[in-house]
This record gives C-alpha cells, sequence and structure tokens, in this order.
C-alpha cells in the first residue's frame, strides 16, 4: 500500500508540475502579463509550490491518530521499500521542508500570495485606488512576500512538537524510525497542555486570516468577471483581461487541491479523537491525495459515532434542494424566456423527481458496507435503533429505499435533458433542434426516464434483495457492527460465499455495468453541453435581450447545483468503491474455499515456523479442544490446540490473549469474556465483523492479517481512485 502512496505522490508531483508551467508560460509569453509586481508575486508562488509538491513526492506524509497520540510521518520512502541511500539521505530535509509548507504556516503564506493576485489584478481591472497605491510600489510587493513568509517562523518559535515514541510505533508500522524524521504529540501528557492552548490559539488566528483571504479572493473575482462581461472595450482587450482572470484561476487550483483540503480533513478528524486504525489512515492519504476534488460527504467517517452528523448533512441536502428547486420553479414559470413547452414539463418532471431523492435521501442515508468475507449490504442509517424516531418514519425506509434507487438513474437522466435543451436553444443544434421539434418529445423523454428508473430499481432490488435463508446470518453479522434492529429496517445485502448468490451476482454485476456507462454518458453530456452554453452565450437562436439570454443560463446553473447531484456522485463513489472490494475479496475467498477442505490446526514453537504456512507440523484437534492462536505485543504468533484461549496465553510469558481466535479449522467461533474492545468501528474494508462488542457482554475476537495480507487488498482500491478524479475532474 505504501508503494500506491508513493505512486499517487508522484502523479500529485507531475500535475502541479504541469500546472506551475502553464502559469509561467501564461506570465512570461504573454504580453499582457508584463507586469512587474504580479509578475514578482507569481513567481514567487510558482517556486513555493514546486518545492513543496517536490518534497511531497519524496516523503508522502501520513496522518495516524491513536487515542490521545497523533502522529505525522513520511512512509514514502520507508525501510519496507527498496531505496537507494541518496533518496534516504533526503527524508529529513525533505519532511522538514514539507513539514514547514504543510502546517497553516505554508497555508498563510501561499493564501497570501492568492489573495495579492487577485487583489493586484483586480486592481488592474476596477481601478481600485486603495490597492494601487500598495502595488505600484515594488517595496511593499517585497513587504508582502516578506509578511508571508514570517508567519512559518513565529509560529515555529514556540511549537515544537517531536516526541520519541519508537518503541511503540515499531509494533504498528513497518518502519524502521531510527531512520525516518518524524513528528508526534502526545495529547495524554500534561506538559502538552501549554502548547495545545498556543496551537488552538493560532489556529484561529490562522483560520480567521484564511477566511478573510477566501473572501477576498470570492468579491475579487465575482467583481472582475462582471467587469470584464460589461466592458465597453474591444474584443481583443476583453479577451486579454479574461486569459489573466483565467490564468489566476489557474493558480489557485494548485494550493486548493495539494495544500488546503488535505489537512483541513485530517485536523478536523483528528479533533473528534476517535482511534483511528492504521489501515484506515492509509486508505484516508490515498483517497485524499488522490481525489482531493470530491464532495464531503464522500471523505466522512463511517462510524456509529458520525451516523447522527451524516443524518443531519443529509437534512440539510435536503433543505438546500428545496431552495434551489424554488429558485428553479420561479425562473421556469415567472421569466418570459422560460416559457418554452417541452422545457417547461421536463423542468417539472426533474423538480418532482428531485424532491423525492432528496426526501428519501434524508430518510434512509444509505451506506454501504463490504467486508473480506464477501458480504456485500446497502444499509440505511439515517433513522435507526440508536437515533430517536417515530414508526410513521420507519414505515416510509422501505419505499424511500427504493425511491432512493430509481432516483439515481432518472435525476441524472433529467439533468442531462435538460442541459441538452438548453444547448440546442441557445448553441442552435440542427440535430437536437429536430427532435425537440417533434411532437410530445418532452413527453417521450419523461416516459423513457421514469421507465429506465423503475427498470434499474426494479432489477436492482431484485438481485440484491436477500434470501429469507440469508436474512438470520446476515442480520447476526452486521449486529456486531451496527446498532441497527434489522428486523424492522430494510436492507439490500448479498453473501457470495453462498453459491445459491453466483446467478445473482452476476446479474448484479452486469447491471451495475451498465448503469455505470449510463451514468458517465449523462454526466458528459452535462459537462459537454454546459461548457457550450457558457461559451456561445452570444449566439442564441431567437434575438433575445441580455437578460432573457442570462435567464436561460441561470435556469440551467440552478439545475446543475442540485445537491442531488452530488448525493448521486458521492453515493455513486461509495458504489465503485464497494465493487472493487469485493471483485478483490470474491479472489480470497475463492483461494479460502479451495484450501479450507485440507485445512488443519497447526501448533507453531516459533515466529519463523508461523511464516512457513504448509509446511510446519500439522495436527488435529480432538473434539474438546480449538485451534488458538495467541499474537503479543511485537507481533510474534503462537498457535496450537487447547480447551481455552487463557492456557495458551500461558505457554510463553509476556504474551496476552486480546487476540486470541477461535477454531478456524471447524468454522467456530471463540469468545472472551475478559477482555475490552471499543464499540463501533471504521465501516468498510480492512474492519472485521467479528472484531465489535457483543450484546451479551461478550467480545469477538479476529485474527490479526499481516501487513501483507492488508496492502494486497488495498491495491485494489488504486484503480478507483484515479477513475474518481478523472470523473470528478
Amino acid at each position: 500500500m505504501i508503494l500506491s502512496l508513493a505512486v499517487s505522490s508522484l502523479l500529485c508531483f507531475v500535475f502541479a508540475i504541469v500546472l506551475n508551467f502553464l502559469l509561467l508560460f501564461l506570465l512570461l509569453f504573454r504580453p499582457s502579463t508584463q507586469l512587474n509586481g504580479y509578475r514578482w508575486i507569481s513567481i514567487a508562488f510558482i517556486i513555493t509550490g514546486l518545492y513543496f509538491s517536490f518534497a511531497y513526492s519524496i516523503i508522502v506524509p501520513l496522518w495516524h491518530a491513536d487515542g490521545g497520540l497523533i502522529l505525522l510521518i513520511p512512509v514514502g520512502f520507508s525501510s519496507s521499500l527498496p531505496s537507494p541511500s541518496f533518496i534516504k539521505s533526503l527524508i529529513r530535509p525533505a519532511f522538514i521542508l514539507w513539514h514547514s509548507g504543510f502546517t497553516s504556516s505554508r497555508m498563510m503564506n501561499t493564501s497570501f500570495v492568492v489573495a495579492a493576485s487577485f487583489s493586484y489584478r483586480y486592481n488592474i481591472i476596477c481601478n481600485s485606488k486603495p490597492l494601487r497605491l500598495l502595488f505600484e510600489n515594488r517595496i511593499a510587493v517585497i513587504i508582502v512576500i516578506i509578511l508571508s513568509r514570517s508567519w512559518n517562523c513565529v509560529r515555529h518559535l514556540y511549537i515544537s512538537n517531536k516526541i520519541f515514541v519508537s518503541n511503540t510505533l515499531g509494533s504498528t508500522y513497518d518502519i524502521d524510525f531510527s531512520e525516518v524524521y518524524y513528528q508526534g504529540v502526545d495529547r495524554n501528557d500534561p506538559s502538552q497542555k501549554e502548547r495545545e492552548l498556543i496551537s488552538m490559539a493560532e489556529s484561529g488566528v490562522f483560520q480567521f486570516f484564511f477566511f478573510l483571504m477566501l473572501i477576498t479572493v470570492l468579491f475579487t473575482g465575482r467583481r472582475m468577471y462582471s467587469s470584464i462581461r460589461g466592458s465597453s472595450n474591444s474584443k481583443k482587450a476583453k479577451r486579454r483581461q479574461m486569459h489573466l482572470f483565467k490564468m489566476l484561476v489557474v493558480q489557485t487550483i494548485s494550493p486548493l487541491l495539494f495544500l488546503y483540503l488535505p489537512p483541513m480533513i485530517d485536523v478536523s478528524s483528528l479533533l473528534l479523537n476517535y482511534v483511528l486504525p492504521l489501515r484506515f489512515c492509509i486508505l484516508k492519504a490515498l483517497l485524499v491525495f488522490m481525489l482531493p476534488i470530491s464532495n464531503p460527504l464522500i471523505i466522512i467517517v463511517f462510524t456509529i459515532e458520525m451516523i447522527l452528523s451524516l443524518s443531519i448533512a443529509s437534512i440539510v441536502c435536503f433543505f438546500i434542494s428545496l431552495l434551489l428547486n424554488f429558485i428553479l420553479s420561479f425562473l421556469l414559470f415567472f421569466r418570459p424566456s422560460s416559457q418554452l413547452k417541452g422545457f417547461k414539463w421536463i423542468s417539472v418532471a426533474f423538480i418532482i423527481t428531485d424532491l423525492l431523492f432528496s426526501l428519501a435521501y434524508t430518510i434512509i442515508v444509505p451506506l454501504w458496507h463490504a467486508d473480506s468475507s464477501g458480504l456485500a449490504l446497502l444499509i440505511p442509517v439515517g433513522f435507526t435503533s440508536s437515533l430517536p424516531s417515530s414508526n410513521f418514519l420507519n414505515l416510509l425506509i422501505r419505499p424511500a429505499y427504493l425511491m432512493w434507487h430509481a432516483g439515481m438513474m432518472s435525476t441524472s437522466f433529467l439533468v442531462a435533458a435538460t442541459f441538452t435543451y438548453r444547448y440546442n436553444i441557445i448553441c442552435s443544434s440542427k440535430l437536437l433542434g429536430g427532435l425537440c421539434s417533434l411532437r410530445f418529445s418532452h413527453f417521450i423523454i419523461i416516459g423513457i426516464v421514469l421507465l429506465a428508473a423503475i427498470t434499474h430499481g426494479l432489477i436492482l432490488d431484485a438481485f440484491t434483495s436477500p434470501l429469507p435463508s440469508l436474512t438470520n446470518t446476515l442480520n447476526e453479522r452486521i449486529s456486531l457492527i451496527y446498532d441497527v434492529d434489522f428486523s424492522q429496517v430494510y436492507y439490500q445485502g448479498v453473501d457470495r460465499n453462498d453459491p445459491s448468490q453466483s446467478e445473482r451476482s452476476l446479474m448484479g454485476m452486469v447491471e451495475s455495468g451498465i448503469f455505470n456507462i449510463v451514468f458517465l454518458l449523462m454526466m458528459t453530456i452535462v459537462l459537454f453541453t454546459g461548457s457550450k452554453i457558457f461559451s456561445y452565450k452570444s449566439k442564441c437562436l431567437f434575438e433575445k435581450s441580455e437578460r432573457e439570454t442570462n435567464a436561460l443560463i441561470q435556469d440551467v446553473g440552478s439545475t446543475g447545483s442540485e445537491p442531488s447531484l452530488f448525493l448521486i456522485s458521492s453515493s455513486y463513489c461509495r458504489c465503485f468503491v464497494c465493487h472493487f472490494q469485493l471483485r478483490s475479496s470474491l479472489f480470497r475467498v475463492y483461494l479460502q474455499s479451495i484450501s479450507s477442505y485440507h485445512r488443519k490446526c497447526y501448533a507453531c514453537l516459533s515466529r519463523d515456523d508461523c511464516a512457513l504456512f504448509g509446511t510446519i507440523r500439522t495436527e488435529t484437534c480432538d473434539g474438546s479442544a480449538h485451534c488458538y492462536t495467541v499474537v503479543d505485543s511485537l507481533g510474534v504468533e503462537l498457535k496450537g490446540c487447547s480447551n481455552k484461549c487463557e492456557f495458551m496465553r500461558h505457554e510463553s510469558s509476556q504474551r496476552h490473549c486480546h487476540t486470541c481466535t477461535g477454531d478456524l479449522c471447524n468454522h467456530q467461533i471463540s469468545t472472551v469474556n475478559n477482555n475490552n474492545f471499543p464499540s463501533g468501528g471504521i465501516v468498510g474494508q480492512g474492519y472485521d465483523p467479528y472484531n465489535n462488542g457483543g450484546r451479551n457482554g461478550q467480545t469477538k475476537v479476529i485474527v490479526v492479517r499481516r501487513s501483507s495480507n492488508s496492502n494486497l487488498s488495498f491495491l485494489s482500491l488504486l484503480p478507483i481512485t484515479i477513475l474518481s478524479l478523472w470523473r470528478m475532474n
């Protein structure tokens, strides 16, 4: 998995090089950008952006939070990867360089540069006297750059949070911490309180200035765009000014991708103060740095403690959907430019479908879950037994669940139809014009949408609904993870270990592939027609006024900004990730099924013996004994037959029974009453359904997977992150 992180870091570095060289080309080889003050500010930004990306490509930092311990570790070129000594010698200086750029100091000086760039261009276009007096003075420009860098120096004068916790980390990470530079904070240490207060104060100051600069960027950017569009200058002058504005946008992309979002997401997760397992830390690092532009719902950590937050987020999205649909209705019925029969009926169908979809999502808040045993579940967690809810809402879950399935297809269809119809009106497409001129064409479109939506919902419901024989098994396994009463909640699940599920699983994959193709086609139509609408705004078929043409674009903008589109995208990404998890787990399940018949309990006398699976001495446990595995804090395993797990613990000193597991040969599970496991857990890959507190006070225990197996399972997520990055961009 660390190799995947290293590859992602190199891709980020290449992307940063492309963006910065594009900015450099626009800066040096276009005559409109030969302005001294702005040129020096932009060059300072390019230099800082490139050295930050280069340092990141060397070290690939990873956040880890374990209770009160917060760590920042470079894992790109660790002791577990073959790398030349020259690269290892660069880790410490690269980490220091990157850390100075990663923290709020780097974010602060970059935001200074971006805000100064927007303010400078705003002065050129809108002629602001205070800004003109500031930027016409080269000394003032140099002072701005120095102030942006001084924040770094001031911050590191009183925050030095490096501690030595190599012994604790050695059992978790396959890294030689004697050679790797890292930083950590132990929040349980009383001596850390004073520094934590200073750090919180510094964070508050940074957030204030950051939002101030963000408001500056949005305000000046909006004023510049309006001034350029409404300017009475020549077409050549407008093109040059618009070129400068596009350059500012390109300049802003790089820090937003590789600077602001990752640390904000990491720090927000640390402030919640819950344990982040190693597997989830690696997965989060990959998703964050490979998928930087995404809906925040995708990055939410789905734990039991955050179900309430997820429900609140869905309710907020629903009210936003109400507001946007009200605006769309106003533009539809009270603007003369929108009085077009076909588009009116399509828009009415979209408004109704969108509101139903948002309401259904608010009720159920669907959650995907896939584990390595081949189990796939789609569970509504919006109103569970852990949240207060009425019987009326519980009755709505099943119809809302089916309506949510149908809404994913119909909403994407209607959005594409809306954009296509507006594209025909504004850009005069002969083919689309002929289709739209047909009688009852809009009703035909709505009929196709409804037919596709109903078919999609019925097929998905038919091929993924749990069989009666599987319900008890699913409830028993999933109840260990979720605090949900599955006798009252409708859910969908597929147990891929059951041979009777193979046909339904195959049909489900075919249906999923068809939906993926259709969904990507719809999104391609939206992106293409949307870009054409804004590019050819002045080429309207009808001789309408500027106000009426703007109304057309506002209709499309209000349609494309629906929160349902983001909800569909987030659900689509989660579905995709689950599909990749399941397909990777199918291979493991297949191998396990082949070897399960011949597998016997075996006794290990040393760690080396445990590593030689299949070549060591085997023995068969009698009827009263079980095969247990004991793993100590250093990862050394001891396996053998015994009546109780505690007996195996006494076979060797300094061993703990916290990872003792049950009879793997006979597929039984052992329970240990003396252990304390935290309730809840991270949902998804890397979380075993048996590793959770039971309802009777007992604790299910799991087999500790080796690091090689976990890395192999996570390699399957790399293609989807690349596809998601391409799709979201």
